[in-house]
């Protein structure tokens, strides 16, 4: 599993809107410590703080931490696919590419991930 140490957003400038990086704390609990533009626009970020919990399961059909879990579980990167509903009417489908990274310990604590919609998937929302 690589480790946080080893990504550097500087490299990945070009990308940084789509991405974001999600940190486990010493609670249990993720929080978001970077979160580009695009991020924020697709889910909403700005409206509902740092905190992962936010993510309510009723309007992504899964409990976002119960999915970080999984990623950390599972050792490797998971591609998401999902549909986003927008305030006009209209939805749009993503993906987003989530990756576990270690701490300097070698331990899962980052979820580092790219998102984008996906062109030509826009339809009605229902």
């Amino acid at each position: 599993m690589p480790r946080k140490l080893d990504f550097d957003i500087i490299q990945h400038f070009d990308l940084a809107p789509n991405l974001f990086l999600a940190e486990l704390g010493e609670d249990g609990h993720f929080s978001y410590r970077i979160r580009g533009e695009t991020i924020l626009w697709m889910f909403g970020g700005k409206q509902r703080g740092r905190n992962v919990a936010a993510y309510r399961q009723a309007e992504f059909r899964q409990d976002v931490e119960d999915y970080y879990r999984d990623v950390f579980a599972g050792g490797f990167p998971v591609l998401l696919k999902g549909d986003l509903r927008f305030a006009n009417g209209l939805g749009a489908a993503f993906e987003s590419l989530d990756c576990p990274l270690a701490g300097p310990d070698g331990v899962p604590r980052y979820i580092l991930g790219i998102a984008d919609l996906v062109p030509g998937e826009q339809r009605l929302a229902g």
